[in-house]
């Protein structure tokens, strides 16, 4: 009996024996996944075959699949089955039991090692000897296309000894851990917090919350458990909840000085800053920051995120020193740690990026803009070179981007700020708010538009807007030795929307005498419609901007009956401009009075543009299909025949006038608003034509009673009898009163 109860503690303790050969044991818990499995025992198959290693698969899968069957048994050294009960622990200690090397490794069936190269060497090499725990990086990503994602070193080797055991239903950890620790390189792939939807995302989160309860009421005051429960609350998007955990376990923590207790209290202070940060509580944020050290000590990397998320609370706060100064703080941790081997203990979870390049990128992004907005750009020369923005188009780099248009285009020009042009044309996201600005400032902001023009045209990107920036920089300055033929030549040939341009541009092409005619004519018809229709597209609304009347005018001036590819933008441009309608422009109103001066004004402004849309087409169609309009004529051109014979019907042909205009309608649907317009006016007017002779008839009759009155007074009855006799012809009624 007793020799019995020596065994048995000897297989639960797992203690070694002298005869032990397998100098690795690798567990895998696998639970079916039939689309990684392969990939991970592969991944393995270099440990094998290059040392003593054994593979152990504790396979918890609940149903059963031949597929992954076939594929555990051609790689692995040992199958467990193991009937899952919400225990984690369990089922790798189930592994472990079966373990017969000297050191022990652990993974899951949706990992795989992307090299296991400096595993290999540090067993080789014997340097395995000198150390009784490792770690290796593990790659968490956020999406399935492997773009954004942490590292992570986890401990996760470690030599057998006696009463080595795993703990916790879920997340599970080494029983002891003993130092020291070698930190390796060789890196895992994991996507397992990448779900295909919200629902198996919430269902994944929710079993964690079920089974971390669980394990609270065991365990109230381990606050490794309230880190792990604010995390899953974290993945379910409910901060009170993060919070709560956040408050439970902070309070669990206090006075406690323990290495664990001091990772774990960072880590919760960084998740209840991180809560205020994504509800914009700026206030609340600082104030949490300014008395973090009540809760006791908290982990250098802790300490750094505190201070990156408060350095952008200060900085939406405006204020800009703190801001500076909590940047500097970050940046000083980093530079003390950067080389120190056993930071990699301290960056765990919600600390494991740290130091990665997108929190630098981030703190470095809010150092530039507070050292801008002092009008020092000290931070701007450190930094600007190493930020990670380029292929991030997240808020906070949006926001930094245009913050340092908001703080330094406001200012006198600074040379600076070609460089910084040049690091903007380096991503798309950021030259598309580039471009933007740009075309904004030039019809809002003259001081803005000219400090951007200058800084684009002085940067050394030679895009298409920086062609556009030198024209109209090089032309405000007067240089007269630019080539600017030889500029406007390179723009049309690069850019197909060049009509969208801003109108500086063309101002520019008119000052210097640029034959755009000719210029145009080597850009094929059908690369200028683009252009045209991309720009006539720009405005939903009926309302043209002032630009585009400008624009009109200006490209008047080039003699635009001599080009079809301006002509084709004339009449593009006034239809635009004439279903303004509803605007109030050019003196229109709709009072009763203007009536007429409206429907004359716009029946000219009608008649230009039928005349100019059929001599346009009369290029491309014969003078029949013209006279016919035939219905495969484009409609804009259809429409302008139709109308054009309405405009010339006589005003006073009432019915035919309205008929053809009737007509007209459904011919080119979007102008059809401008038509109805035109019809009203034109009904208006007839009104006011009809009622003229019964006013001038009122007046007369008016006259003539007054004239009545003056001889009555005079005692000149017979003459005033004879005047009533002529207002009787006119107005019968009037006979009947009673004037003598």
């Amino acid at each position: 009996m007793e020799v019995a109860k020596k065994v048995k503690k000897r297989d639960d303790n797992l203690s070694l024996s002298n005869q032990k050969k397998t100098l690795l044991s690798i567990s895998l818990l696998s639970s079916g996944r039939e689309n990684t499995i392969e990939k991970c025992l592969l991944s393995l198959q270099p440990l094998r075959d290059r040392l003593s290693a054994e593979i152990i698969v504790v396979d918890t899968s609940v149903d059963e699949n031949k597929e992954v069957e076939e594929i555990l048994r051609k790689y692995a050294t040992d199958i467990v089955k193991f009937k899952w009960c919400d225990d984690f622990a369990k089922a790798r200690n189930a592994g472990l039991k079966k373990a017969t090397g000297k050191w022990f490794m652990f993974l899951d069936d949706d990992e795989w090692f992307e090299d296991v190269e400096d595993i290999v060497r540090f067993f080789e090499s014997g340097e395995y000897q000198s150390y009784r725990c490792a770690s290796y990086v593990i790659r968490n990503y956020d999406d399935f296309e492997g773009k954004s994602y942490q590292d992570e070193s986890i401990l996760r080797m470690m030599e057998i000894t006696e009463g080595f055991h795993f703990k916790g239903r879920i997340h599970e950890y080494a029983s002891t851990v003993y130092n020291p620790q070698k930190y390796l390189k060789s890196m895992i792939h994991h996507y397992g917090y990448v779900f295909r939807n919200d629902k198996e995302k919430f269902a994944h989160a929710e079993r964690n919350i079920s089974l971390l309860k669980n394990v609270i009421e065991d365990e109230p005051d381990n606050p490794r458990w309230w880190v792990q429960l604010a995390l899953e609350y974290k993945a379910l998007n409910v901060p009170e909840k993060v919070t709560g955990s956040c408050d439970k376990g902070l309070e669990t923590l206090r006075g406690r000085k323990d290495k664990a207790d001091i990772r774990h209290r960072g880590i919760l202070l960084v998740e209840k800053m991180t809560m205020l940060h994504n509800a914009s509580e700026w206030q609340k944020l600082i104030e949490l920051f300014g008395k973090k050290n009540a809760y006791g000590e908290i982990n250098r990397a802790a300490e750094a995120l505190c201070n990156m998320l408060a350095a952008g609370a200060y900085l939406e706060k405006k204020d800009y020193e703190n801001a500076l100064a909590c940047g500097k703080r970050y940046a000083e941790i980093y530079q003390k740690t950067k080389s120190d081997e056993s930071m990699a203990e301290e960056l765990q979870l919600s600390l494991a990026g740290t130091f990665g390049k997108k929190y630098q990128s981030m703190v470095h992004a809010v150092m530039i803009q507070a050292g801008i907005c002092l009008g020092d750009w000290t931070a701007y020369e450190m930094y600007m070179d190493s930020l990670e923005w380029e292929n991030e188009a997240g808020n906070v780099f949006q926001t930094f981007v245009v913050a340092i248009f908001d703080n330094a285009l406001e200012r006198d020009y600074d040379g600076h700020l070609p460089d910084f042009i040049d690091h903007i044309c380096r991503a798309s996201w950021s030259f598309a708010l580039l471009q933007e600005r740009f075309v904004q400032t030039a019809n809002t902001d003259e001081h803005v538009f000219w400090i951007l023009a200058r800084a684009i045209a002085e940067s050394t990107t030679y895009n298409w807007l920086g062609l556009v920036a030198r024209i109209i920089w090089y032309d405000h300055i007067n240089d007269v030795e630019h080539d600017y033929k030889k500029s406007f030549e390179k723009l049309f040939s690069e850019v197909a929307d060049v009509f969208s341009l801003p109108l500086k541009l063309w101002e520019a092409a008119k000052n210097r005498n640029v034959d755009i005619n000719s210029l145009l004519s080597d850009v094929p018809f059908d690369v200028v419609k683009y252009g045209v229709d991309r720009l006539m597209e720009v405005d939903d609304s009926r309302t043209v901007p002032k630009t585009l009347e400008k624009l009109i005018k200006i490209m008047d001036g080039f003699n635009a009956d001599e080009s079809l590819r301006l002509t084709y933008f004339d009449i593009c441009a006034k239809k635009k401009y004439l279903m303004r309608w509803e605007s109030k422009q050019d003196g229109i109103t709709d009072t009763k009075t203007a009536f007429e001066d409206q429907y004359h004004w716009l029946g000219m402004k009608l008649n230009d543009f039928c005349n100019e849309c059929i001599d346009f087409y009369s290029n491309y169609y014969t003078d029949m299909a013209i006279e016919e309009n035939i219905p495969f004529l484009p409609n804009d051109c259809r429409m302008a025949i139709k109308l054009r014979k309405a405009l010339e019907e006589d005003d006073f042909k009432t019915k035919n006038k309205l008929l053809l205009l009737k007509n007209t309608l459904k011919s080119d649907e979007e102008f059809d608003t401008v038509i109805v317009y035109f019809t009203h006016l034109y009904g208006e007017y007839i009104k006011s034509k009809q009622q003229q002779p019964a006013d001038e008839m009122q007046q007369l009759i008016d006259n003539l009673q007054s004239k009545v009155e003056e001889l009555i007074s005079a005692g000149m009855m017979d003459e005033a009898e004879m005047v009533m006799k002529e207002i009787e012809k006119y107005a019968p009624v009037v006979a009947g009163n009673d004037m003598v």
